[in-house]
């Protein structure tokens, strides 16, 4: 396929690095640290499981039907991410300082970004920063050491503080599981920390914590100067720990998340039930939305032992200004033809089923 242009806005940034940074055994126990901010957590060099960061955040963004792209750490430049609205730093440890202020000049374009766990806190040689590269876009004024692995750490949910959405469709949920590496952090003036902090790790034998909520963040939200973009700060390695643990509140809210930075729509959406894969491109007189369904006890296990159908899909796709559609859309693995709706900027069409996958091309006349 010829002319094929993504038309994702959102792009996870991946490096090859990890195998710079110090590791510690697996299992290995906590060293405490008196600088801990918070009694009875320690400092302790983390597992560094980059991948398993930039896996959950994948699974993560595909679990949401959120279209994307993957951008490397070396191509940060603006020709690079002109396309692009929000940048995921996943557990990006290593960053150059140039690498650093592609970022920063993203964000004073008008471009979100999100980072998690110990974005920046390395250079490229992963030699340990004072201060992380990004500390100042991500509203951090202060860090202490690394800490994990956590046991039995929990966070507190702040409806009441909840400005933002981050917390929609948790509205029953008062606590949830804490991540297990955390890089305690002090938030800038002006950012806004508390709908979600943490409760600090107790021994199992207590049943509960007798010290309460701790105050400190798990999520720094920065909404940015005028003109630049929003600004969201995971502390925890919250993306590996979802794809450990599979957590449903994790999912929802690096979802809410990506929806509180993103700004406006996303430019194909995708709804229905199952676990779907979207990806939306553009060529020369067409838009095409290629859905992989995933739905299936053996997703992550491959080889599939059997190909499992889901109903009822709806492709919505943003028609660029001035293009029309063709009334039909064509299914290029079924052979199918769809019925087209439009309304305002937006084409719509139905699949009755999905197998395996489909590419649903919506022609421009």
């Amino acid at each position: 396929m010829r002319d094929r242009q993504s038309l994702a806005e959102v792009a996870i940034v991946f490096h090859d690095r990890q195998r710079f940074l110090p590791r510690a055994a697996h299992g290995s126990d906590v060293v405490h640290s008196a600088s801990s901010p918070v009694p009875g957590w320690g400092a302790a060099a983390p597992l560094h499981a980059g991948g398993d960061s930039f896996r959950g955040m994948y699974y993560a963004l595909l679990r949401s039907r959120i279209p994307f792209d993957l951008a490397h750490v070396v191509r940060l430049d603006e020709a690079s991410l002109a396309q692009y609205k929000l940048l995921v730093l996943s557990h990006v440890a290593a960053l150059s300082d140039d690498e650093a202020e592609n970022v920063r000049r993203f964000a004073r374009r008008g471009g979100a970004v999100l980072a998690t766990f110990e974005t920046g806190a390395y250079d490229e040689w992963g030699r340990l920063r004072t201060r992380g590269a990004l500390d100042d876009l991500l509203g951090v004024t202060q860090r202490w050491p690394t800490t994990g692995p956590l046991t039995h750490a929990y966070a507190q949910l702040h409806h009441n503080w909840d400005r933002h959405g981050l917390l929609t469709g948790l509205e029953e949920t008062e606590v949830t599981l804490g991540t297990d590496y955390l890089v305690p952090v002090q938030p800038a003036a002006g950012t806004h920390s508390a709908a979600l902090t943490l409760i600090p790790t107790y021994p199992p034998e207590e049943a509960f914590t007798r010290t309460g909520d701790s105050g400190l963040p798990f999520v720094l939200l920065t909404e940015g100067a005028a003109g630049e973009g929003r600004r969201v700060f995971w502390p925890g390695n919250v993306d590996a720990f979802f794809m450990a643990t599979n957590a449903p509140d994790y999912s929802r809210l690096l979802r809410n998340s990506v929806e509180w930075a993103f700004p406006g729509e996303q430019p194909a959406q995708v709804t229905g039930p199952g676990l779907i894969e979207v990806h939306p491109y553009r060529q020369e007189r067409s838009l095409q939305v290629h859905l992989v369904n995933f739905t299936n006890p053996d997703a992550w296990r491959a080889p599939v032992h059997e190909l499992l159908p889901v109903r009822g899909q709806t492709v919505r796709v943003r028609v660029p200004n001035g293009e029309s559609v063709a009334h039909e859309a064509r299914c290029l693995v079924s052979g199918r033809t769809l019925p087209v709706a439009r309304s305002g900027e937006w084409a719509e069409a139905v699949l009755p089923e999905l197998l395996d996958h489909e590419i649903v091309v919506f022609d421009l006349t």
